[in-house]
């Protein structure tokens, strides 16, 4: 079903939200930078980062939700490109964030707020050159900060006092994390970990044997966790041995997200959502929704293995760019299964039914099994052949699927006139024509 909303920002942007059968949701936009982190510490409250430039210096904002993502209030504005961004609380978080201008200006921050993020205030602040990339917030008193030159900054009483260590003298440090205020783990784009057990006091160089530069890993306990970068890596004794055990479409991933030992996600350039179900061994794409000519998700924070959101931005015309926010509570699985225990033997797309219809309308493909490996596109056109709704966009079993398409939607709905359909994947693609008659 394929619903459009517009709402209000507090700060006069709008925003809006559609509503569709891929189980994404595109939750909002209008704000012209990319957004670059989301946190949401329970179903209703969460915060963005953003991080963008005017040409001359950086641009960036904090912003809140107290609704899920439906509507944001901007907390904090400059000229800063803000990176991560953690809470350990309602009230209590940490924002890493950079400066720079093209005259050679550098200066690192890190931010704290304890009322919810109605206010920051400085903790820390540097002008050296290279930036902060990275936060992670492993307890109230437990707080690091990695920058992309090798240095850790870390404090063990709240951010009171920070300590500057050399973990790594590189520019190869992409991605870090904390299970606890001990353990913890960076990852170097040189195919190898570094691992502490004693709050980064000491690392331990671990070599896993990838070939490919990875971009970003994720740790559910202080065992088990994955290193994705096309190829798949495992571990399972946090981090001493890692096992290659599948391939996941040779996608270079942004960011890496697990729940548990079985469910998680990757996202990535060109809009990629891929899903796990069995600890990593099989990726499935899902569609991740979006009006824009391009996506590039950033960054996801799940609270549960339904429940998760996802931030980017896409590019509306060159050098114009939006930020994207996008919510599921699903999982990303789409809201339509097999309508039949049959296997059909080819494909087929049915005519739409009813047809005529107002204001929704019911459609019906098959697929077969040479297909069970392929992709399967199912999108709705205008009259001029504009794309306007995305019904599926993943790999599916074979089997008989039906889904709704409705063309409702308050201040956006589609008006009356000859819409047409398609079903694409591997091999095969059909076109139907459809009438809305209002």
């Amino acid at each position: 079903m394929k619903k459009i909303i517009i709402i209000f920002l507090t700060f006069n942007t709008y925003l809006s939200v559609s509503y569709s059968q891929n189980g994404w949701v595109q939750m909002a936009f209008g704000l012209a930078k990319p957004a670059k982190s989301v946190f949401f510490i329970n179903e209703n409250t969460g915060w963005i980062t953003t991080s963008g430039s005017n040409g001359f210096t950086t641009l960036g904002s904090i912003l809140k939700s107290t609704n899920g993502g439906i509507s944001w209030t901007e907390s904090m504005s400059g000229n800063i490109g803000f990176e991560g961004i953690s809470f350990i609380n309602d009230n209590t978080g940490w924002a890493i964030g950079n400066f720079g201008n093209d005259v050679g200006g550098r200066s690192s921050y890190i931010f704290k707020t304890t009322n919810g993020g109605i206010n920051y205030f400085v903790q820390y602040q540097d002008s050296l050159f290279t930036l902060l990339i990275k936060l992670a917030v492993a307890s109230e008193n437990a707080i690091f900060a990695l920058r992309q030159n090798g240095q850790l900054i870390s404090t063990s009483n709240s951010g009171l006092n920070w300590i500057n260590q050399i973990v790594y003298n590189s520019y190869s440090l992409v991605d870090m994390q904390f299970v606890n205020a001990q353990t913890g783990w960076i990852l170097s784009g040189f195919n190898f970990v570094l691992r502490t057990t004693n709050s980064g006091i000491n690392w331990q160089t671990i070599f896993y044997g990838g070939k490919f530069f990875p971009r970003c890993f994720h740790f559910i306990d202080q065992s088990t966790g994955w290193v994705i970068q096309g190829p798949s890596y495992k571990t399972t004794n946090g981090g001493t041995s890692w096992d290659y055990f599948s391939a996941n479409g040779n996608i270079a991933p942004l960011d890496i997200v697990f729940v548990n030992s079985n469910s998680g996600w990757i996202c990535g350039g060109n809009g990629i959502i891929q899903r796990t179900t069995d600890g990593g061994s099989n990726w499935i794409s899902q569609i991740s929704g979006g009006n824009y000519s391009t996506i590039t998700i950033n960054s996801m924070n799940f609270i549960n293995q339904n429940t998760g959101w996802a931030v980017g931005w896409g590019t509306i015309s060159p050098y114009v760019y939006l930020s994207l926010i996008l919510k599921t509570t699903t999982g990303g699985i789409t809201g339509f299964n097999p309508v039949s225990t049959e296997i059909p033997n080819q494909f087929s797309l049915s005519q739409n039914y009813p047809n005529p219809f107002n204001p929704s309308t019911k459609i019906r493909f098959e697929i077969p099994p040479s297909a069970s490996v392929a992709q399967t596109f199912l999108s709705v056109y205008d009259i001029l052949g504009k794309e306007i709704a995305t019904l599926v966009k993943q790999q599916l079993k074979p089997g008989t699927y039906e889904i709704e398409w409705s063309a409702e939607g308050g201040a956006s709905a589609y008006p009356s006139g000859v819409y047409f359909y398609t079903l694409k994947t591997s091999g095969f693609t059909e076109t139907k024509r459809m009438i809305l008659i209002k």
